[in-house]
């Protein structure tokens, strides 16, 4: 049913008729799964991070942390 309601009036003849057979607890269950669909699908289609400036990062880091490493185990090892 593509139509738009339009006034209460339109509403209430629908419902006479028995076209809309969903209580209020089912509506408000559907809302709830629909709600939580949308948030998986939201966390789907997000950008992972990017990973690139870490590895940028970690090169201008190694070489430091290599020699603080090594003198370490210098001094502890002998």
């Amino acid at each position: 049913m593509a139509t738009r309601l339009t006034s209460v009036k339109q509403l209430a003849n629908i419902k006479e008729k028995g076209i809309i057979t969903m209580n209020k607890i089912a509506v408000k269950e559907k809302l709830n799964s629909l709600e939580a669909e949308i948030q998986i699908l939201k966390i789907a289609v997000n950008e992972r991070p990017d990973f690139q400036i870490d590895e940028m990062n970690w090169k201008k880091i190694k070489p430091a942390l290599k020699k603080a490493r090594a003198q370490i185990y210098k001094e502890t090892y002998g």
